[in-house]
């Protein structure tokens, strides 16, 4: 309108430009808000992967999460043993839909690890054991060199 160029609004202009700086206000809040949020979220998070690490002996990374040709997501995540001999000796699971599943590498191809999954794993259905005594193995190996 031409009163615009003339330096004055009228009140319903007004009245939208107070509402723009007003939201935009908010807008600036809940980003900071945010942002604060994320920081929190991964400072805590961070505690919990090292707390787990010290409680049972292994760093946790999840490393992506995919799509199967269902839409249905996939995490994978890879376990590494504080007490594993070579950087290389790791775990990896696919988890979906509730379900976890080991992973086949050299790692647990190899024989001492491959008859674990197979006592552990695929006898007794249980991952927890299969972990534990992985770990208990590593650390008496190590304790004994």
């Amino acid at each position: 309108s031409t009163t615009s160029f003339q330096g004055s609004l009228l009140p319903a202009e007004l009245d939208f430009w107070k509402e723009v700086v007003l939201l935009k206000e908010q807008v600036s809040l809940l980003e900071k808000r945010e942002s604060r949020y994320k920081r929190v979220f991964a400072e805590k998070i961070s505690v919990f992967r090292r707390a787990c690490c010290l409680l049972f002996g292994y760093e946790i990374h999840m490393i992506e999460e995919q799509h199967s040709s269902s839409g249905i997501p996939i995490t994978l995540l890879t376990l590494h043993s504080t007490y594993a001999h070579n950087e290389g000796d790791k775990l990896e699971f696919q988890y979906e839909s509730g379900r976890m599943i080991l992973l086949a590498n050299g790692y647990t191809s190899c024989p001492e690890v491959a008859r674990m999954v197979e006592v552990f794993l695929q006898n007794l259905n249980s991952i927890p054991a299969f972990t534990a005594n992985l770990t208990v193995e590593l650390f008496n190996q190590i304790s004994m060199c």
